[in-house]
């Protein structure tokens, strides 16, 4: 028998892992746990469509979105480019942290489906800092 210790987003729950079982201590462990894999699962399928959104520009590129999608950006340079940065490691299969998803969803213009990306953005931070 295996004892299981996670510290951090867990909130220091602690299992024991028994063949295939995990047991853990209390209910409300067990609650957090399937909240904090909700919230990752989350992150990862707003993270999926902002790629997929770059990609459908096809051959055209990364430019060819921000030309479509980032006319805020056109007398910003430096937001431009750390809007291109945080895009490239995206679309190079780089999981992104909460702060530079944050960035990507509200640097880029939000119109049409993605005009709720800000809020997106902003429900994921302050969620991230409640918990």
């Amino acid at each position: 028998m295996a004892e299981i210790k996670s510290k951090g987003d867990t909130g220091g729950l602690k299992g024991t892992l028994n063949g295939e079982h995990l047991k853990l201590s209390s209910w409300s462990s067990r609650t957090q746990l399937k909240t904090d894999i909700d919230d990752d699962l989350e992150l990862v399928g707003i993270q999926n469509d902002l790629r997929t959104s770059i990609l459908s520009t096809g051959k055209k590129g990364l430019q060819a979105y921000i030309a479509a999608n980032g006319q805020i950006l056109t007398d910003r340079p430096e937001l431009r480019a750390l809007f291109e940065d945080i895009a490239s490691r995206l679309l190079a299969g780089e999981a992104l942290g909460l702060e530079d998803l944050v960035d990507a969803l509200t640097l880029k213009d939000n119109k049409g489906v993605s005009v709720n990306d800000p809020v997106i953005a902003l429900e994921r931070l302050v969620g991230d800092t409640v918990s």
